[in-house]
């Protein structure tokens, strides 16, 4: 019998800082050439502009991306509107 553990709510605290980390299953790599890197560092800039975050440090490894310090906007996203 497997147990479902499901993660609790994240809280969205205005100016909050946050790690963001992306990684592979089973440490499986997920950047194969300079090519994934640049993708991931695009979409990256393009969504901390979109949620006006700051990204304050990353490091990208061969399984691991984008292990980011991410503060969030003052104005939390889901106040918004």
């Amino acid at each position: 019998m497997f147990s479902l553990m499901v993660r609790k709510p994240r809280l969205d605290v205005p100016g909050g800082v946050y790690q963001v980390l992306a990684s592979g299953n089973r440490c499986a790599t997920i950047f194969h050439d300079d090519a994934d890197y640049h993708a991931y560092l695009e979409r990256r800039e393009r969504y901390g502009q979109r949620d006006e975050g700051t990204v304050h440090a990353s490091v990208l490894m061969t399984n691991r991306g984008g292990a980011s310090s991410f503060e969030a906007p003052v104005q939390a996203r889901s106040q918004a509107g």
